[in-house]
């Protein structure tokens, strides 16, 4: 698990809560909201799946996105995504794909 703050505190530009979900609605919820976010700026996404800490880096290594790390307290997880410049999965990623990933996808 990532360590976030310890020097620099990063200030999100948006924060989305995916607590009571679990997997794959805390990656498709911040799809959705990362979508609306401009080149550079960071999610936040509050979780109680402790899924986000395997699948926020994977999805982020897919899509193009920064996986800026997650902090855990209390059963709860905060994690932080810089968008990145395409966001576009060519390896199957969940809800952008166009390989036949689940979500989206051009080939059926």
């Amino acid at each position: 698990m990532s360590r976030l703050g310890t020097k620099t505190e990063i200030i999100p530009d948006a924060s989305i809560d995916t607590r009571g979900t679990y997997c794959p609605m805390p990656i498709v919820l911040a799809k959705q909201a990362i979508e609306k976010l401009a080149l550079g700026e960071v999610l936040q996404v509050f979780s109680d799946d402790d899924g986000v800490l395997k699948d926020f880096p994977d999805w982020c290594a897919r899509t193009g996105h920064e996986y800026l790390g997650t902090v855990e307290e209390d059963g709860e997880y905060r994690s932080l995504i810089r968008r990145g410049k395409t966001g576009e999965s060519v390896n199957g990623g969940i809800g952008e794909s166009v390989n036949g990933g689940i979500g989206e996808s051009v080939n059926g």
